[in-house]
């Protein structure tokens, strides 16, 4: 609903009144006070971060303490987070089968970005790839690729199993100790 109100404006020209529109929002999706609540919140974490961007801050912020409010912006927003961490992945992956980030940074460029694309691959592609990254590849490294694709859909459940089974014993390095007399592992920690 949209009223009309002549409020006394003091300006120019101080005795004349200005029209001035006002939108009466209702109760129930407006709130003064947590609208204020929330500007102070950023404000707070805004001296306290010092960002370099302040609009991105504030969209991040927003995206990630109230992304149920947003309706899908905050998925959309954080794609390119989500992007990332599948390429972490694919690293992690050809780390696995001992070959370097650095080849697994050739297939990310030719578009192969997501566990889910390797399993496409057969090692016919490989020479494409090693062509479009301009590279040449070691021989060692070749054959471990050709062995790596011919069973990719076998390497790929084994790497998500290992991965998985990682994350939950998550095994703290730091209680495995070398005796220093005889330079074996010592587990009585």
């Amino acid at each position: 609903m949209i009223k009309y109100f002549n409020v006394p404006h003091k300006s120019i020209y101080p005795n004349k009144n200005i029209l001035i529109l006002v939108k009466k929002m209702s109760p129930k999706n407006y709130s003064r006070r947590a609208v204020s609540k929330l500007l102070n919140c950023l404000s707070e974490e805004i001296e306290k971060q010092q960002p370099k961007n302040v609009i991105h801050f504030m969209v991040d912020f927003l995206c990630k303490n109230y992304g149920s409010h947003l309706r899908g912006f905050a998925h959309v927003w954080d794609v390119d987070i989500e992007l990332e961490k599948e390429k972490k992945l694919v690293i992690e992956f050809f780390k696995s089968q001992k070959l370097t980030t650095e080849i697994a940074k050739h297939f990310i460029n030719v578009g192969f970005d997501s566990m889910e694309s390797l399993l496409y691959l057969n090692v016919h592609i490989l020479d494409d790839i090693e062509k479009f990254n301009k590279v040449n590849w070691l021989p060692g490294h070749k054959i471990r690729l050709q062995q790596m694709f011919s069973n990719i859909d076998e390497n790929v459940k084994k790497f998500y199993m290992e991965y998985e089974e990682g994350a939950k014993n998550n095994m703290d390095y730091n209680c495995i100790r070398v005796n220093e007399r005889n330079g074996e592992i010592d587990d009585t920690y």
